[in-house]
């Protein structure tokens, strides 16, 4: 190619700087995203099965995202040099868009035979006249569609490296004084549709034509975090506020019914939600108050899905009711299947299958890195009904392996599962059945699992049945050992040394589907939930308890009502609220809003 780079490799630029390929947002793609991967000089995506080149000059300039066919996300174009080395002071993509506005005009007049002699300086201000480069940099075609002029120089390239590899024009050609491996030169640049293109006299044939580095800069601007699959809103502080009030954080990318979340070692929050809208994945950088959208499961897992941190770092993703359930419960199609997220890696690799399928079930890591799963639903059908099951397995990521082991006495779903200071692992309350449209039948009794032997024993009964449909009861293990099951609209509090129950103090406001979060002070803090009786109707209000005393305090309300969110405590000791439902008078509503308590 005596008039521009070899084919190969210069075309996407050195294999060894490609990146992973991971999953970005895309309104019209199967499952809300699609996939990626960058070069030096570009990017490839598959939509639906289609393999295109990316807009990405277009983008930058514009300062918009692109996220569907016709869906933009806002974003400052970036101030990274449009040519030459990294280090060059201009020009660049925000000083084009703004000082060099007129060379985007929407339309120029045609200029065939003309050379080019506007130049731009570092600041993207142009300056009419000056010298042309040489003969390439005459004009030699005109784009009609975006009504820019072309140099012959970039004509000849485009044509024999194809349209849809570089795009119309979307500027007129200009020249710039850039350093190029670090000595100073003038430059031919134009931008087009998919690339920039350069011509620098000085380079040896085929490389007076190159196309800078529009991929690398791209994957910088939307990606400067190094783990955002969605563009990155700009990082916001956390406003502080007095102890006991709630802060607004920043808001998910997409508003989530069902949602877990996970801290990670790093001290980030994973956010998993799903239903029938398809699996999205979220990670939240409590620092930068920046919410980035990661790569998804690979199956949709539905509602009554559960996660847990592993020790090496890794998420285990299990269970849910599958993609084809509806929101109105009535579908159940009850899975089998476990993935595993590496947050470094942003992947997920598929785990070795339950041997039973269920959703609602809890999991629970043990001190030996294995995990149990206790539980669940193993219903699959249209007509509403659960089947709760005694079914208990173990899983060892070292081997990735299940082994069943022994069950419980009584098959429940909905229940709380959690670790007791001496390594057992306490499951107490859930629901034994439910049929369509019928009242759950709950459960008062407890059983702990030692793993050591690999059996049962009854802890007692709780004074009254707890059970919780869609994401069971929580369950806080307090400072002294004990542990409160918090459901429906009451709280238990069970002590391991006697094996016994104990009715709490009633808390302010009854309500379920809530949260209880243990805070550094060992007080647990109760925020949102449902009035069952009032329809679901969502509350905001939040409130301490405290164990040593069994009182009730009243504390800060949210910003926001909301019922089946997530509460993870943080590293700094704030606890971050995400997502959940909100209720008008006819209808349950998926949020994106986030806040911050501050003990």
């Amino acid at each position: 190619m005596a008039a521009g780079e070899t084919l190969a490799p210069n075309f996407w630029g050195p294999l060894s700087n490609a990146t992973e390929g991971r999953q970005e947002l895309y309104k019209e793609a199967q499952g809300g995203t699609r996939l990626v991967q960058y070069f030096d000089k570009g990017r490839m995506e598959l939509t639906n099965g289609v393999l295109t080149n990316g807009l990405l000059a277009t983008e930058m300039f514009r300062g918009q995202v692109q996220v569907g066919d016709a869906t933009f996300q806002p974003q400052a174009p970036p101030a990274i040099p449009v040519a030459g080395d990294p280090d060059n002071p201009g020009p660049t993509y925000a000083g084009l868009g703004t000082a060099g506005t007129a060379l985007f005009a929407a339309a120029a007049p045609k200029s065939v035979g003309f050379t080019v002699t506007t130049t731009v300086d570092a600041s993207g201000t142009t300056i009419p006249g000056g010298n042309s480069v040489n003969s390439a940099t005459t004009i030699a075609a005109f784009d009609a569609t975006t009504q820019h002029n072309v140099p012959g120089s970039f004509a000849q390239y485009r044509d024999q490296v194809g349209l849809a590899a570089i795009g119309y024009a979307l500027s007129e050609p200009f020249l710039a004084k850039v350093k190029v491996a670090g000595a100073g030169r003038l430059v031919m640049v134009q931008v087009f549709e998919r690339r920039v293109l350069t011509y620098t006299a000085e380079n040896p044939n085929p490389y007076k034509v190159e196309m800078g580095n529009i991929g690398q800069h791209y994957y910088q601007w939307r990606h400067a975090s190094g783990t955002s699959s969605a563009p990155s809103p700009t990082p916001a502080t956390v406003p502080s506020a007095k102890p006991g009030l709630w802060t607004p954080a920043a808001s998910l990318v997409t508003a989530t019914r069902a949602t877990v979340s996970v801290l990670l070692k790093d001290g980030a929050v994973l956010v998993i939600g799903g239903n029938t809208g398809g699996q999205v994945a979220e990670r939240y950088d409590p620092a930068r108050n920046v919410w980035s959208v990661v790569t998804a499961p690979p199956t949709n897992h539905g509602d009554g899905f559960v996660a847990t941190l592993l020790a090496d770092g890794r998420v285990l993703l299990l269970g849910g009711t599958g993609s084809a359930c509806t929101n109105s419960g009535r579908c159940l199609i009850a899975l089998k299947t476990a993935e595993i997220y590496d947050p470094v890696a942003n992947v997920w690799i598929a785990a070795a299958p339950m041997n039973v399928q269920r959703h609602d079930c809890t999991v629970t890591l043990l001190p030996d890195g294995q995990v149990l799963v206790v539980g669940g639903s193993t219903a699959s059908g249209t007509d509403g009904t659960y089947a709760a099951t005694a079914s208990v397995e173990r899983y060892n990521p070292a081997v990735n392996t299940w082994t069943t082991v022994a069950g419980l006495t009584t098959p429940r779903y909905g229940h709380a599962a959690t670790l007791l200071n001496d390594g057992t692992v306490l499951v107490a309350g859930g629901i034994t059945a439910r049929g369509l449209d019928s009242t759950p039948a709950l459960l008062a009794s407890a059983e702990r699992y030692d793993p050591m032997t690999t059996t049962w024993s009854a802890a007692g009964t709780m004074t009254v049945p707890l059970g919780a449909f869609v994401w069971g009861l929580a369950a806080v293990r307090l400072t002294d050992g004990s542990v409160l099951i918090a459901g429906n609209t009451t709280l238990e509090r069970y002590n391991p040394a006697s094996n016994g129950w104990s009715a709490t103090a009633t808390m302010p406001n009854p309500r379920t589907r809530y949260t209880a979060t243990l805070l550094a002070s060992g007080k647990v803090l109760v925020a949102g939930g449902a009035v069952f009786m009032k329809g679901d109707q969502a509350v905001a209000d939040a409130a301490l308890y405290d164990p040593a005393a069994d009182t009730w305090a009243t504390t800060g309300s949210m910003g926001t009502s909301r019922f089946s969110h997530t509460a993870t405590v943080l590293a700094d000791g704030q606890v971050l609220v995400v997502g959940g439902e909100t209720s008008d008078s006819t209808m349950h509503l998926s949020l994106a809003s986030a806040e911050r308590y501050h003990p």
